[in-house]
């Protein structure tokens, strides 16, 4: 039997293959966010609308750290899937924006109203429960 010797040549095809299977990783890794993100919209879209205290327990925030045009007045806060995500929602205009309206009802969409669990610093509930955020 002979013996072949591998020398500068082997380690060469060694390092262009690593090389190969490395970039082809980098591709696959890249067109599967590339299919997630842009073309299957699969991430969720955290939006505000506005909330009507009589009916919920609404969010309220101090005018002085509000940011967007909803935090005026009573908001809840919306996470849904980008895909079934409505235009109004990144512009920040929806009016009583309910998740019946689409498919699932809840799975890829929720309105989340306040509760003393998920109030931020600011923020206070006003509706249906007056909450304190400040008496934990």
């Amino acid at each position: 039997m002979e013996h072949i010797e591998t020398g500068k040549d082997g380690k060469k095809l060694k390092s262009m293959l690593f090389l190969f299977f490395l970039v082809l990783f980098g591709f696959l890794v890249a067109f599967h966010n590339f299919d997630r993100y842009f073309l299957l919209k699969d991430y969720p879209v955290s939006a505000l609308t506005p909330c009507d205290p009589s009916l919920h327990s609404c969010f309220e925030i101090d005018q002085e750290l509000a940011f967007f045009p909803t935090q005026t007045g009573p908001y809840a806060k919306v996470t849904v899937n980008a895909a079934i995500a409505p235009a109004c929602l990144d512009e920040h205009n929806c009016g009583n924006f309910y998740c019946e309206k689409f498919i699932d009802g809840g799975k890829d969409c929720e309105v989340i109203y306040c509760t003393s669990q998920n109030i931020e610093d600011g923020e206070s509930c006003v509706g249906n429960e007056k909450i304190n955020p400040y008496a934990y």
